[in-house]
């Protein structure tokens, strides 16, 4: 699936492999299970329409948002992706922000030193809360 194709496509579930090495590094995984019932990670921030999404499965140990965030997962799910946004420049996030039609945007820090409670999900009520930490130096897939 290129990344082009997530637009106008629902997230029905996210589930997270988190594991966390005492004294090493923490690691995570985030699974968007799509309303076409692929599975896809959150792509890295290559603003590429033609790149391809990593399809795969879920593995047994990831836990659904659903469990994890308790009543604050609701704004994640069933809200189609109306856009992906990478910034031009080194951040501490190395993937991609998917924007979603209610504003609220999910990325994903994949690995972090143990404790410092970075490797995960991470999700942001707009693009405000991510332009005030950031800056404006970003690209929308569908600007491109």
């Amino acid at each position: 699936m290129k990344v082009i194709e997530l637009i106008d496509r629902s997230i029905i579930d996210i589930r997270v492999n988190h594991v966390m090495e005492q004294y090493g590094l923490d690691t995570s995984d985030s699974y968007l299970i799509l309303d076409n019932g692929l599975v896809v990670c959150i792509p890295l921030s290559d603003l590429e329409p033609e790149l391809e999404v990593e399809v795969g499965e879920v593995p047994v140990e990831a836990e659904s948002i659903r469990k994890l965030l308790k009543k604050n997962f609701r704004c994640l799910l069933n809200q189609p992706i109306t856009d992906i946004i990478c910034f031009r420049e080194e951040i501490r996030f190395d993937k991609a922000f998917i924007e979603l039609a209610n504003g609220y945007l999910i990325s994903e820090i994949p690995i972090a030193p143990n404790g410092t409670g970075d490797a995960g999900l991470w999700y942001f009520e707009s693009i405000r809360v991510i332009e005030a930490e950031f800056g404006m130096n970003y690209s929308r897939l569908t600007e491109q």
